[in-house]
């Protein structure tokens, strides 16, 4: 679900308030929304509920998965963002298609595995971004920077250690 620059601003200042409001430094998204909800800083729109049904929906068709003989899990449904004009011309508008394995042309899903492995190069370039600035601020601070392997071929990995640790 993609939101507007001002939507977006405006749910970071009410999960900022909310901490503020609460003196906590990490926050649980559904207690904040609650906590908006009855402080009148967030309402739903039918817009808004149709899109968190269609978020659902979506969730629901990703999360399909079977075990092949072999033993992995694999998905059985998969999807497309295409872009289209929208109704009045004015802009394109991205679209996402869904279909099963089973009766999907080869065609989108090659489409579909190539627009995924985008997705997980890009997760993994964002990931690379946050750590090197994380451990700048860290290194400045006097503390140890965090490592972490890229080798996703290493199967014990345990995830992020500081170095030293």
């Amino acid at each position: 679900m993609r939101l507007s620059k001002r939507d977006a601003e405006h749910y970071r200042a009410v999960a900022d308030e909310y901490a503020r409001a609460t003196g906590q430094t990490t926050i649980e998204v559904g207690d904040a929304v609650r906590w908006a909800l009855a402080a009148g800083k967030l309402e739903a729109s039918p817009q808004d509920l149709q899109e968190l049904l269609g978020a659902r929906m979506s969730a629901a068709l990703r999360d399909h998965v079977a075990r092949d003989r072999e033993g992995r899990q694999v998905r059985l449904r998969y999807c497309v963002a295409v872009q289209t004009d929208s109704k009045d011309g004015a802009k394109a508008v991205q679209r996402y298609l869904w279909s099963h394995i089973d009766e999907a042309p080869e065609e989108f899903l090659i489409q579909a595995l190539q627009q995924r492995r985008a997705q997980v190069r890009a997760d993994v370039e964002s990931l690379r971004a946050d750590l090197e600035y994380l451990n700048e601020r860290l290194r400045q601070a006097g503390k140890r920077p965090i490592q972490m392997s890229f080798d996703f071929d290493d199967e014990d990995d345990a995830g992020p250690v500081a170095e030293g640790a």
